[in-house]
């Protein structure tokens, strides 16, 4: 079940969808063009994304999710309700692909939203178009918080990895360049 209150040309629309007996807000913008998919990070809503999904509804669909447990979603308790794992977040944008979206989308994530997106991408390859991840938090893998030995690996990994930060995409036609 979905409600929805209609986008103004300042404002996109805010729609509640109902995963699992329980409701997600997620905010949609434009009515052209692939479908983009905006996931935010830690302890954030959809509303991280206000300054960009009208940009981006210029020339795509856009979605913005709040991550059950955030925002204006619903917040079961943890361990009796919903287990907040990333595995739970990446089953419910699968599943929001899937009901909400309805075909392949690109995906863009920030912070812990990027681990969300990759597990997404994992369970379900075919729904996902692309990838675009923003400050990805690696999964507990603060150098400050690592031992000494842990610290020179990751030092290692970060160097000889194939994943380089990048700044933010200059426009949204970037979104096509994979």
């Amino acid at each position: 079940m979905m409600t929805n209150q209609p986008t103004t040309a300042s404002q996109p629309a805010t729609q509640v969808w109902q995963w699992r007996n329980f409701p997600i807000t997620y905010q949609t913008a434009g009515s052209q063009g692939p479908a983009v998919l905006l996931i935010h990070g830690l302890g954030a809503s959809c509303q991280h994304w206000r300054k960009n999904i009208l940009v981006l509804a210029q020339q795509y669909r856009v979605y913005a999710i709040d991550l059950i447990g955030f925002g204006q979603s619903a917040k079961p308790k943890p361990g009796e309700e919903m287990d907040y794992r990333f595995e739970t977040w990446g089953e419910q944008i699968n599943d929001f692909c899937r009901e909400v979206i309805g075909e392949p989308v690109q995906i863009v994530g920030n912070s812990i939203g990027c681990i969300v997106a990759l597990q997404a991408a994992v369970n379900q390859p075919q729904q996902v178009t692309s990838l675009v991840l923003l400050d990805c938090a690696l999964r507990l893998q603060h150098e400050r918080k690592l031992n000494w030995y842990r610290r020179i690996f990751f030092r290692m990994f970060k160097k000889f990895s194939p994943i380089h930060q990048s700044g933010i995409f200059s426009s949204p036609n970037s979104l096509n360049h994979r």
